[in-house]
C-alpha cells in the first residue's frame, strides 16, 4: 500500500514558532494528514479530546505552564506505543535529551532539522501503523 493509498493519519504538532510551523506542515503535506495543530499543551489536549493521534511532532519550549516533554508523558500515560513522539526541539544538551527519553519519546530531534530524516522517520511509522 503506497502511502497516498491509506486513510488520513492522525498527527499533532505542537509548534509555537510560525516559521516552523510552516515548514512542518509543508513536510507534513506529502503524507495528507488529519492535522491537529497546537501552540500550547492545552491546545493539543483539546484537539485530540475525541480522537488521539497516531503520531506527535512536539516542541519542547511552548507558551504555559507545560512544555513538549510534559506532553510526551501524557501522551504515553493515556496511550501508550499507540502514539509515536518526535521530539522537535532546539533543546540539545544532553539533560534534555534524557529528559525525552524519560518522557518516553520515540525520537529526539534537534533543531535545526532535517526535513528528509523527518520524511523518514514519518513514512517508516506510518507504514508500520498501516502493516
Amino acid at each position: 500500500m503506497h502511502i497516498q493509498d491509506r486513510m488520513p493519519i492522525n498527527i499533532l504538532l505542537l509548534e509555537d514558532h510560525p516559521p516552523i510551523r510552516k515548514l512542518l506542515k509543508s513536510v507534513l503535506s506529502y503524507f495528507k494528514p488529519d492535522l491537529v495543530e497546537a501552540t500550547t499543551v492545552d491546545e493539543a489536549l483539546s484537539g485530540i479530546e475525541n480522537r488521539p493521534p497516531a503520531i506527535a511532532i512536539l516542541d519542547v519550549m511552548v507558551p504555559g505552564d507545560r512544555n513538549g516533554f510534559d506532553l510526551c508523558e501524557i501522551l504515553k500515560t493515556r496511550f501508550g506505543d499507540k502514539v509515536k513522539v518526535i521530539m522537535l526541539t532546539a533543546r540539545t544538551q544532553q539533560t534534555d535529551i534524557a529528559k525525552g527519553q524519560a518522557a518516553k519519546a520515540d525520537y529526539y530531534l534537534t533543531k535545526p532539522f532535517s526535513p528528509t530524516e523527518l520524511s523518514a522517520i514519518l513514512a517508516a511509522e506510518i507504514q508500520k501503523s498501516a502493516g
